[in-house]
C-alpha cells in the first residue's frame, strides 16, 4: 500500500505507477501534494528494480 498522502504508487515488476490521489479536489495539485512528488521519484530511482 502507498506511504504518501497525495499519491498512489503502484508496483509491478518492473514498472511502477503513480498517481495523483485527491478526488475531492478533482486531483488538483496543491503546494503539499508537489512537494511529496519529488521523494517518490527519488525513491524509486533508488531501487534498480524499478524502472517507472
Amino acid at each position: 500500500m502507498s506511504k504518501y498522502e497525495f499519491y498512489i504508487v503502484e508496483k509491478k515488476p518492473p514498472v511502477a505507477w503513480v498517481y495523483l490521489n485527491r478526488p475531492e479536489k478533482k486531483n488538483a495539485m496543491n503546494l503539499p501534494a508537489w512537494r511529496e512528488i519529488l521523494p517518490i521519484f527519488e525513491d524509486l530511482d533508488k531501487d534498480p528494480d524499478w524502472w517507472a
